[in-house]
């Protein structure tokens, strides 16, 4: 059967092809739903289980996990050029943990795991102040912390001092606190048999412990 003109149910002026005023109950609807729009969610959100082993999938056909997206995800108030706004929850307050792989490249070199239990692990080189680290952790600034676990060295750079005695006279120096003498060097005069001594010297930290 054939309609011409617009119908309506529980209205004698529709104004599409089909109005309802009211609700619609029916098996299956037959569609892509694509022009569809104003839905309306409601106060507890929109599910889209059918049932209790459902999966959603975005951008793939075959989802892994209750939700798989496959592309970009943003959260919360991010935008594309700054994504990070936002915040990732689990039900019952329970996180299970997050993956984010190929940060800022197309390629799996780079991780970061959030772990249930508070943990973080990146996979790579991390930096804190800089995009661009040269070892597995680049700080570019300060450090403050109530304890370092494990002893390191840190060494300053080579310094040197200027002469520090004159002919014939004896050499008596002490580097300053903290440093060490990592070397020394000399000044002779063919009109002298002794010479003139300078030294290098290092300032040595330990870290840790």
């Amino acid at each position: 059967m054939e309609i011409l003109g617009n119908v309506g149910i529980g209205t004698d002026t529709p104004a599409e092809k089909l109005e309802v005023v009211g609700n619609v109950k029916a098996a299956k609807f037959i569609g892509d739903g694509s022009q569809l729009t104003n839905l309306n969610v409601g106060v507890s959100g929109l599910n889209l289980a059918t049932d209790e082993n459902a999966r959603v999938g975005i951008g793939t056909n075959d989802p892994k996990a209750r939700l798989h997206v496959s592309g970009d995800l943003l959260v919360g108030n991010g935008n594309e050029a700054d994504p990070r706004a936002g915040t990732i929850r689990a039900g019952n307050g329970q996180f299970a943990g997050l993956n984010i792989t190929g940060i800022g490249e197309n390629t799996a070199s780079r991780k970061i795991h959030l772990h249930a239990q508070g943990g973080l692990q990146v996979v790579g080189k991390m930096g804190i102040g800089t995009a661009n680290p040269t070892a597995d952790l680049e700080v570019a600034g300060d450090i403050k912390a109530e304890r370092y676990i494990g002893v390191g060295l840190v060494w300053g750079p080579v310094q040197k001092t200027g002469l520090l005695n004159s002919f014939d006279k004896a050499l008596d120096y002490t580097v300053p606190d903290g440093h060490v003498m990592v070397g020394i060097s000399s000044h002779h005069s063919n009109k002298h048999e002794d010479r003139r001594w300078s030294v290098k010297y290092r300032k040595l930290t330990m870290v840790g412990g």
